[in-house]
């Protein structure tokens, strides 16, 4: 009997002696365990930029995103106070579109009417956007399947300095 006691102990012992930590080893969850020495099953959480069946770029490509709201908010360089403040709606039916084609071109639907532009990923969140010797910087805030917001900045201050005010704008798009 006292065989059989030895015997489960040494057992048992291997057993959980041999176990690896489970946890999530996808760098980019929000749970990620430095630790784990085993991946988990469906363990791995994600903020909101993040999906795990598409990136916030592919959710971008190819879909024709409709301009519903402009909110835009002017700044003074010297004060850093709000000079000027507008929110515009587009109501149904929408026609100002923005467009991200595969291969870096794209096109949209302004009061200006048709254009072609260029584009490029600086990241999973930021785009640049080249049209008429012009770039912006498109952050994204929040893109699902049928919403995309994003916002960008012209005439920063710190960038340059003869500017006398500078603005952002958080444009939001749908999916119609």
């Amino acid at each position: 009997m006292k065989h059989i006691f030895k015997f489960l102990f040494v057992i048992s012992f291997f057993i959980f002696s041999c176990s690896k930590k489970e946890g999530c080893q996808d760098e980019s969850a929000t749970n990620f365990d430095f630790n784990a020495e085993k991946q988990c099953d469906n363990c791995c959480e994600y903020d909101t930029l993040s999906n795990n069946s598409l990136t916030n770029i592919e959710k971008l490509v190819n879909n024709k995103w409709f301009q519903s709201i402009n909110e835009f908010t002017n700044y003074s360089c010297s004060t850093d106070s709000i000079t000027y403040s507008q929110i515009d709606t587009f109501p149904e039916p929408r026609i100002y579109y923005i467009e991200f084609l595969q291969g870096g071109q794209g096109d949209a639907f302004s009061e200006d009417g048709p254009l072609t532009f260029e584009w490029s990923e600086n990241s999973s969140s930021s785009v640049s956007v080249f049209f008429n010797g012009d770039t912006v910087v498109l952050d994204i805030v929040s893109i699902s399947e049928d919403e995309l917001v994003f916002t960008h900045e012209r005439n920063n201050c710190l960038v340059d300095p003869s500017a006398n005010n500078y603005t952002i704008t958080i444009e939001k798009y749908i999916k119609e």
